[in-house]
This record gives structure tokens, sequence and C-alpha cells, in this order.
């Protein structure tokens, strides 16, 4: 497992992350005062596909819009959840077949799927809200994985032994209708749209950060 690299001698500002000089005391980019934020400049931390995240997870993306998009890496959860149980199997509904509008199926739409399956199906033990109430390392942000970041999971850390996921299906937050989910099987990488919510089948949570 790799650790993260850190850029030597180069700083960034707090405000705009944007790199500064060594004894600079204002930001050329932004114009704020670095010595009187009462904060210290930063060194970026640099993380490489497969490198150990800032949760403890791994990092597996790395977006080359982060810019626009506001979010530079993805980094699974430590483990299947629950984790601590030998018990891995997760319902993707919460009782009820409903349409909770969750059919973000591209990077960036596991988090926006998330919210809305937890806002329509309320408390419960299924794989979103599991997800969402997720802390670990020090993290609340995780959310259950869009159809697209989960096939970024299986490519890039299961394909390379990486991640320690099981030979099962793994739940997306990719809604096909009220009945039907996205979900991969990850023993031979087939990505299926016919994944009946009340089935159980393994999770893994991720978050996005910067």
């Amino acid at each position: 497992m790799n650790e993260p690299l850190r850029t030597e001698g180069e700083l960034f500002c707090l405000e705009c992350d944007e790199p500064i000089q060594k004894d600079s005391t204002i930001c050329p980019s932004c114009g704020i005062e670095i010595k009187n934020t009462g904060k210290k400049p930063r060194t970026k931390t640099i993380y490489n596909i497969g490198d150990t995240g800032p949760a403890g997870g791994l990092i597996f993306y790395i977006n080359p819009n982060h810019d626009d998009d506001g979010w530079r890496y993805l980094e699974t959860a430590t483990s299947d959840f629950p984790g601590e149980s030998d018990n891995y199997w997760i319902k993707w509904c919460n009782g009820a077949y409903i349409n909770t509008e969750a059919t973000g199926t591209v990077l960036g739409t596991g988090m926006p799927n998330t919210l809305k399956i937890v806002s329509t199906q309320g408390e419960g033990c299924y794989a979103a809200n599991l997800c969402y109430g997720l802390r670990q390392g020090g993290y609340k942000d995780w959310f259950l994985p869009s159809r697209d970041e989960l096939g970024l999971m299986y490519r890039n850390l299961h394909l390379k032994g990486m991640g320690g996921f099981g030979a099962d299906y793994y739940w997306s937050s990719s809604e096909v209708d009220k009945n039907l989910a996205w979900y991969q099987y990850f023993p031979a990488g087939v990505m299926d749209a016919n994944g009946n919510k009340s089935y159980n089948v393994r999770v893994r949570a991720l978050r996005a950060f910067y």
C-alpha cells in the first residue's frame, strides 16, 4: 500500500489553495495577508491511485476536472459495510418499493443520489443510509457510489488485487426504477441494471475530497 507524497518546498494558501513562496507575506493569487491570518500555510498532499487516503481507505480515482467539480480524489472506506460483523448483506431499499429519483449514474452523482435516497426513505438499515451515517477516519462525508464510481472501484482497485473486495455483487446508488437499481458482480466485472432492491448485496462506501 503506497503512502501519499508531499510536495517539497512548496506551500499553498489556506484561502485560495494556490502556491505561495515560503517567505511570502501576501498571497499573489488572492491577496490575503499570510502572516495576519493566524494560520500557517500548509503543504499539499499529492495522492496516487492505491495510496492510503486521509480517512484510511484507498484512493481509486483522481479527477482531472477538479477545479470545476470541487473535488479531486475518490477514497473508499476501509472495508465493506458493516466491516466489524460477518453479516455483509444489505438491502438497497427500506421496505416498500418507491421511486427515489436517484437516477444519476456518472462520476459525481453518488452523493446527490445518496441524499435523495435517504430523504425519500428515511431511517433504516439500508445501503444508502448506512453509508450516509458512516463515521470513519474522522470523516462523516461518506456516500453510496454511483454506477460509474462503483465501476472505478472495480477497475482501479479490485482488478489490481487491492481493497479487499468480496467475490460478490455490490450496490450502487443509481436507481433504475422503483423496483430496480444498478449493481456490479465483482468476480466478472459485470454491471447489471436488474438488481431487485430487496436483494441482500455487499456495500462499500466512498467519499470525495479536494
